[in-house]
């Protein structure tokens, strides 16, 4: 089981639905728990609505970090696929590199 933790920015300017892009994501996995920021998790799935970016990072200290902003994962532009799917094959290529547990997919 991967243990992903989500942490949300306050909302403030919001150019994304993020609880939409969670719904959308466990729809597709099947082997995802999702968390509070708070617990303990593999993964953080750090969620901007709008370009700015204001969530504040947390230091290195439980997991993997994935910043996402309406336009970019981790700095990066993810084209026009939707941001759930840009998240989901991003967590499954950090996961395959570090050896740890496989993404499993809803077929």
């Amino acid at each position: 089981m991967i243990a992903l933790a989500v942490k949300y920015c306050g909302h403030c300017n919001p150019c994304m639905e993020m609880d939409k892009i969670i719904d959308g994501m466990k729809k597709r996995t099947l082997n995802v728990r999702y968390l509070k920021y708070e617990d303990d998790y593999d993964y953080l799935l750090v969620l901007n609505a709008c370009r700015k970016a204001c969530v504040r990072l947390p230091d290195a200290k439980k997991g993997i970090t994935i910043v996402v902003t309406p336009e970019c994962i981790d700095g990066k532009p993810y084209g026009n696929q939707k941001i759930e799917n840009a998240v989901l094959e991003k967590l499954e290529l950090l996961s395959n590199r570090k050896g740890r547990c496989r993404l499993k997919w809803i077929d």
